[in-house]
């Protein structure tokens, strides 16, 4: 996918799910340098046609709290994580907390349109940032699964290696590198390769969600190709055992870009992996063109 403006492409938390006590790491990846930058945190949000409210205030969350626990027994983190390029969130908050909840949005009590009926053996809370490159304003979304169980298992995220270019004619392998020391030729196909370890696709109990008993399966893996300028065979790849290979989804190619196309002597490449478990990272690139 071509790159012609401010973006957030991803975002990671890292790991994507918490036992208790555990704390993610959580970032983003912009195409350009942002204006300002605050993330938060809901334990509930609407829809995107709202903007993604929040639906649990602060205050009402602290009172379930209360009841749970008893006054003043714990204080709930603020929802707000900081304008840092890079924020944490932790889980701390007691399991029987998350559970009190769990319940009564199971129940229908309440005046929500929404659903949530999986929240037996985790919580799910939402990850906001929103980030403006001057006048423009983006808000990115994603899910953090809170665990009641210290013994719980959870997700390690993918990582993506090394990213390499060949010439589709007579080509070497070229190594691309956030330096900017690799060169390459305008208006010339290379053949993509980024090095992905077939172990990153984790094999795991997945619940076909039907009532059936857990099934044995490895991850699907997604990559999502971003560049600037040019043209990108596909714009995204993937590995699903049993329909795709696993050296398909590593694999691209890319025309690089006319004169015409894209007058700056540089470029970048962007490319997201993303598991069906919420494990996602990135590698990037920058090379030069030869003049």
């Amino acid at each position: 996918e071509d790159i012609q403006q401010p973006r957030l492409l991803a975002m990671a938390a890292n790991p994507p799910d918490l036992i208790p006590g555990a704390t993610a790491e959580l970032t983003a990846l912009l195409t350009a340098q942002p204006t300002s930058t605050r993330w938060s945190w809901c334990p509930l949000v609407g829809s995107s046609n709202n903007g993604y409210p929040c639906l649990v205030d602060h205050d009402l969350l602290q009172a379930e709290v209360d009841k749970a626990l008893g006054n003043g027994q714990f204080t709930v983190p603020p929802y707000d994580l900081g304008s840092n390029v890079s924020a944490e969130l932790s889980n701390v908050v007691p399991a029987q907390v998350w559970l009190a909840i769990c319940s009564i949005l199971q129940s229908g009590e309440t005046d929500s349109p929404l659903t949530f009926s999986r929240c037996e053996e985790s919580f799910p809370v939402t990850i906001r940032i929103d980030v403006t490159f001057g006048a423009k304003e983006i808000t990115g979304i994603r899910e953090v699964k809170l665990h009641y169980d210290d013994a719980a298992v959870v997700n390690t995220v993918p990582q993506l290696g090394a990213m390499t270019a060949t010439a589709l004619v007579n080509g070497t392998p070229i190594s691309l590198d956030d330096m900017g020391s690799a060169e390459l030729a305008r208006d010339t196909s290379y053949s993509l390769e980024v090095a992905l370890a077939e172990a990153e696709s984790e094999r795991y109990l997945r619940d076909p969600l039907t009532g059936d008993p857990l099934e044995n399966a490895r991850e699907i893996l997604r990559l999502s190709w971003f560049h600037e300028g040019g043209e990108l065979d596909a714009s995204a790849t993937s590995f699903n055992e049993g329909s795709t290979q696993f050296s398909d989804a590593r694999a691209n190619e890319w025309r690089t870009p006319t004169m015409d196309e894209r007058t700056d002597d540089s470029s970048r490449l962007f490319i997201v992996i993303r598991d069906d478990r919420g494990g996602t990272s990135w590698v990037t690139s920058n090379l030069r063109f030869i003049r």
